[in-house]
């Protein structure tokens, strides 16, 4: 049973694996062992944590072994390298409640409570926070990654973001880039750059002291080939102005969901870390999308506290089909608007 719960637990379901088998690991040492193995026996190797792949890197069928991360979910205090350590197996969720019911801090992962931390932190962690915080791996100390030697020895290595550090580059791979080609991450280090002292409230960003979402649609029985390039004009007018880091809208986070005229409307959301202010930032954003073409209708403004944001977000975003989904997901990331073309 559990070797199927571990399989089937994949978000896209155009992929599929039957390894020979799987291997849940609890400690660093069990990764290195179960590492080691596979690469004795010449057995292609892979490993899990939340299981949110959007790729066939680990449910394929040419891998033979799953190493399962989840077990590992420990997020405590570290001394001795003076920063916030978070196993690999624990999720988006459960981090942000454990920094948050200890200490009062964040550290801006990804959107999706479940996903889980091992691969999301090394592919930078886009989120929610990312305007005003940055990206996860903007805070990341240290990292520890078993990997394997010329010989076939596995081994664990901690890397970390010190100049003298001799495996500093090691960290660095695993600052954005996505890892996945040098070894097993088995645990994260957080801290911010430049932060000092032995406390860990201290050391990361405060949480938010409330988060405000907003939601609006226009019809696209009212949308026109003219005010649909305007609206697109708008939007995108807007990124460019409010893009710098600077900017008095970081705290606003806004997604466009350009749906087909079929799907009926257009809709608008956001999430502000403004407070008491979120209201009139949000009442600013939907007048400058809606110049020339008037505002969205159905406006929905809701206020909780950052916890109870970050473990439900925006749950009708979020509602996936029962068993997943079976698709293509392209990203790309604009400097500048699209064109009227």
């Amino acid at each position: 049973p559990r070797y199927l719960a571990v399989v089937d637990k994949r978000f896209k379901k155009r992929f599929g694996a039957r390894p020979d088998y799987v291997r849940l690991v609890s400690s660093t040492g069990q990764v290195v062992s179960a590492v080691e193995e596979a690469v004795r026996e010449g057995r292609r190797l892979v490993v899990t944590s939340g299981g949110h792949c959007l790729e066939g890197f680990v449910s394929d069928p040419e891998v033979r072994v799953i190493i399962d991360v989840s077990p590992m979910k420990r997020v405590y205090y570290d001394p001795d390298l003076g920063a916030v350590a978070v196993e690999a197996g624990a999720t988006v969720g459960e981090t942000f409640r454990a920094l948050f019911d200890a200490w009062g801090v964040v550290v801006p992962l990804g959107e999706y409570p479940a996903i889980g931390m091992g691969g999301h932190v090394a592919g930078g962690a886009f989120g929610f926070l990312c305007r005003q915080l940055g990206l996860a791996a903007d805070y990341l100390y240290a990292v520890e990654v078993v990997t394997v030697n010329a010989n076939g020895r596995a081994s664990s290595v901690v890397a970390s973001r010190e100049p003298s550090d001799p495996n500093r580059d090691l960290w660095w791979a695993h600052t954005g880039g996505g890892g996945g080609n040098f070894g097993v991450v088995t645990r994260y280090w957080f801290r911010t750059p430049g932060a000092s002292g032995a406390d860990p409230a201290g050391l990361l960003p405060r949480a938010p002291e409330s988060i405000t979402t907003f939601k609006a649609e226009w019809s696209w029985a009212d949308i026109d080939r003219p005010s649909f390039l305007r609206l697109l004009q708008n939007h995108g007018a807007w990124c460019e102005r409010n893009s710098d880091a600077d900017s008095p809208a970081s705290s606003l986070w806004t997604l466009l969901e350009l749906h087909r005229q079929q799907f009926g409307t257009i809709i608008v959301r956001g999430v502000s870390t403004a407070g008491a202010a979120a209201g009139t930032q949000i009442d600013a954003h939907l007048a400058a999308l809606g110049e020339g073409i008037g505002g969205p209708a159905g406006r929905e403004v809701a206020r909780m506290s950052w916890l109870e944001f970050a473990l439900n977000p925006l749950p009708d975003l979020f509602a996936g089909p029962p068993g997943g989904v079976s698709a293509k997901v392209k990203d790309a990331l604009l400097r500048k608007r699209f064109t009227d073309r």
